[in-house]
Formats: C-alpha cells, structure tokens, sequence
C-alpha cells in the first residue's frame, strides 16, 4: 500500500517514455528524395537497408477532474489502514500466545496433580487388596478402587493429549523447535484492574 501511494503521487509528475522502432527492407530504399541533379553520373543516392528511430515521450496529465488527488487520498488512508491491521495482527497473535501459554500451564499442574493422584490410588489399591485378603474388607471395595484407577488414568491421557496439542500449536506460532515444560508463573494481583506481561519483549521466554 505504501509503494501504491507513492506510485499515485509520482503520476503527478508525468511520465518519460522511450520508444524506438527498427526497419529492415530487403531491397535498398532511398533516404531523399530524388531530384535532377542527383541523376548526374557523377552523384551517389542514399540508400540503406536498416532504418533506426528512437525518441523520448514526456507526457503530465493537466486535468483529471480531482480523480487523481482523491486517488492520493484513498491510497493514504488504505496505507494507515494497513498499518493499523498489522498491530492488530500482532496484538492478536500475542493474546493468542497468552491464552495457549496459560491453558498449557493449567494442564501441565493438573497432570501433575493427577500423577499424584494416581499413585495414591495405587497406594490404596494395594491396602484394600491385603485387606480382602485378611477378610477385613468386602471384595466390592476392591473393584470400585480399581475402576477409580482406571478412571484417573483415562483422564490423565485425555490431560496429557491436550498438553501435547497445546504444546505443538506454541511451537509452531513461536518458531520454537521443542517446548518440553512451562515454568510456573508467580502472579500478585493487587486490583482489578491490574495486569502483566507474560511475554515481554524484554524479559526471557519462559519455555523450556
């Protein structure tokens, strides 16, 4: 948009052409008009075969009826236009990061929350099997133990899926070769209206 407003406002200086033309007959043609005195046996007449012509054209439009000016003006405005989507492109690009680094890191706590979870299950299975086995408890107690395990680490899987997905679609929006962990956030907030910069253009990228 810039290079076609700059190409608007160079119209109103007109334009240079170069133009040329090349003639080629196959029989010799005269270059003058042939008169008396060029028929004497003593005298020559000009001919060539190849004729050359070249000119320059300068040409400026003198009246456009405003057509012009307001073309100067349509392609300023374009231009800012332009200019005002590319900060929107990169605010939105940078909510964007924001949003995936925060559900990144909400799923990287909640899977290890439920590896704790999960090994504490284990621990309670195992307690509940040696006391079926002493007849202290009923086998149903077991069961339910065990679906409750199975369970945990179903979701687990649907957490760490998730996790991978998000993981991927930062790589590819930040150019970064491999995420492996997001590094926690500690974040104060002392008002509603408080905010924070989670990637600042100054501070280091938090992904490992």
């Amino acid at each position: 948009m810039e290079a076609k407003q700059k190409e608007s406002q160079a119209k109103r200086l007109g334009e240079i052409d170069m133009v040329g033309s090349y003639t080629h007959y196959n029989l010799p043609r005269t270059l003058a008009p042939i008169v008396p005195s060029s028929l004497s046996p003593t005298s020559s007449v000009d001919t060539t075969q190849d004729i050359f012509t070249t000119g320059v054209q300068y040409s400026v439009p003198l009246f456009t009826g405003g057509a012009l000016e307001q073309q100067i003006q349509i392609d300023s405005l374009l231009t800012k236009m332009s200019h005002s989507k590319k900060r929107l492109s990169r605010e939105e690009l940078i909510y964007n990061i924001r949003s995936l680094y925060l559900s990144a890191l909400s799923l990287q706590e909640l899977q290890s929350s439920q590896e704790q979870y999960i090994q504490a299950l284990k621990g309670l299975k195992e307690n509940i099997a040696y006391s079926v086995k002493l007849g202290k408890r009923a086998k149903i107690e077991l069961l339910k133990a065990n679906s409750d395990l199975t369970k945990s680490m179903g979701d687990m899987a649907k957490t760490r899926s998730s996790l991978s997905m998000i993981k991927r679609t930062l790589e590819a929006i930040t150019h970064h070769d491999t995420i492996n962990s997001l590094e926690r956030l500690d974040i104060e907030v002392t008002s509603v209206h408080s905010s924070f910069n989670l990637l600042g253009n100054n501070s280091p990228s938090p992904m490992g």
